[in-house]
Order: structure tokens, then sequence, then C-alpha cells
């Protein structure tokens, strides 16, 4: 089963992804961490994440690019929760060796997403609602932008589930849970 979950900022797309994690695993519980430890914000939410996850099963692997590479670790039953999407394509899209167009970028990682969706019994993916603040950015923030939302498309396109989280509540888009 592949399960989609986006959101705000915060609003508990962790929480429901790990919950999810838990009523669907047959076997080992993946959790297919994205985010890079480049500042202290992020550290501390790495941190955080790392303490609400103790004592739930997870095996964590930590993958901040091609995340499709983790395929071959895989065992039929295995639960695999990707978090973030958003992370991720940002790692791939601004990563100093990166001189792949966009696009090729965002088809990879979503045949990465094939990729481990048909290894594992169930993904779970996490992502950024990145879309509604109405700001002006620069041109490769909007190219993250516009990539992402493409991506959340063909995902959600795909999943046998699409859930929104919003301030806490769950917003059911495809095949309630």
């Amino acid at each position: 089963m592949l399960v989609f979950i986006s959101g705000g900022v915060r609003c508990g797309k962790s929480t429901l992804g790990e919950k999810l994690s838990g009523e669907l695993a047959k076997a080992r519980k993946i959790y297919l961490a994205t985010s890079i430890a480049s500042d202290e914000e992020i550290i501390q939410r790495i941190e955080l994440h790392k303490e609400q996850r103790l004592g739930k099963g997870f095996v964590t692997i930590e993958k901040s690019t091609r995340a499709g590479n983790i395929a071959d670790m895989l065992v039929s039953g295995d639960t695999v929760l990707l978090d973030c999407l958003g992370n991720l394509l940002a790692n791939e899209m601004f990563c100093e060796e990166s001189t792949e167009p966009d696009d090729s970028i965002a088809d990879r990682i979503f045949e990465d997403i094939q990729t481990i969706n048909k290894k594992a019994d169930n993904l779970i993916i996490i992502s950024n609602d990145v879309f509604s603040d109405g700001c002006m950015y620069s041109h490769s923030v909007i190219k993250y932008i516009d990539t992402l939302a493409k991506l959340h498309r063909r995902i959600a396109e795909i999943s046998d589930k699409a859930i929104e989280c919003v301030s806490g509540s769950r917003v059911l888009h495809k095949n309630c849970i």
C-alpha cells in the first residue's frame, strides 16, 4: 500500500505516519530519514524525531539522496516511512554536484519511490505543503516549489491513500482510512 501524507510544518504528519506504520507493518518498520544535519535548528528537529521514535521499533536508515538505493535492503513485509519528500527533493536539487535538470531529478525520485513501493509491503511518504504563503521567491526556490508540486500530483495519483494534515486534523483526499 502507498500512503501519501502532506501538510504544513509541525502539523502532525510524522506522528500520523509513525502511527500508520505501526498499524500496517507485518515485519520491520523502516524510517527512511532524508534530512541533512546542516544547522542547529535541523539538528534539534532530527534529535526530537529520534526521541519520539524511541521504543517504537523503527529501523532508521538515513539517506538524504538516491532513496531508491535502499530497495536492496528491503524484505517482504517491510513498511517504509519516508520522511520527508520535500527534504529529499531539496537535497537532490541543491547539492553542489547537481547538474541534472529539475524534471530529471523529479523523474528519478518518482522512479525511486516506485522501486521502494514494489519492494516494501507498505510505503508511507511524508511531504510538506509549501504552496500557499504567497511570498516572492528566487527563481531556484520557485523551481523547487513547482517540482515538489509535480511530485505531489504524481505520487497522489498512484497512491492508495492521500491524506493532508491541517492543524493536527486530517483531510482525506483519496480512499479514506
